[in-house]
């Protein structure tokens, strides 16, 4: 029975190692575009002259807030869903303290 259990955990880990890499991928793109455009000394390096508007920042911040969240409730999902999967799946030892203690 855990055989199963941990072929699903694996499977469902394997399902969310995309949508992990894509989420990341979400979460890059909206922290650099708020760089862009709020934050100064990236917008000192490209030399941007044009005022910074506080209610985008205020968008994009949240918008790069919810997408770490995502990216981190996916990647979450996958490192517990993957070990516990392996952990199913592995034999595990019936080597106890005791047999060790007579091993001495």
């Amino acid at each position: 029975m855990s055989y199963k259990s941990g072929f699903v955990l694996v499977i469902i880990a394997l399902i969310l190692l995309p949508t992990t890499m894509t989420t990341l991928d979400k979460w890059d793109k909206s922290e650099v575009e708020y760089k862009q455009n709020c934050d100064i000394e990236t917008r000192v390096m490209m030399r941007a002259s044009d005022p910074i508007d506080p209610e985008l920042c205020e968008e994009l911040l949240s918008e790069k807030e919810f997408n770490l969240l995502i990216f981190l409730i996916t990647l979450s999902g996958f490192m517990v869903s993957s070990l516990a999967g392996l952990i199913l799946i592995l034999p595990s030892s019936d080597f106890d303290s005791d047999s060790f203690r007579r091993l001495r």
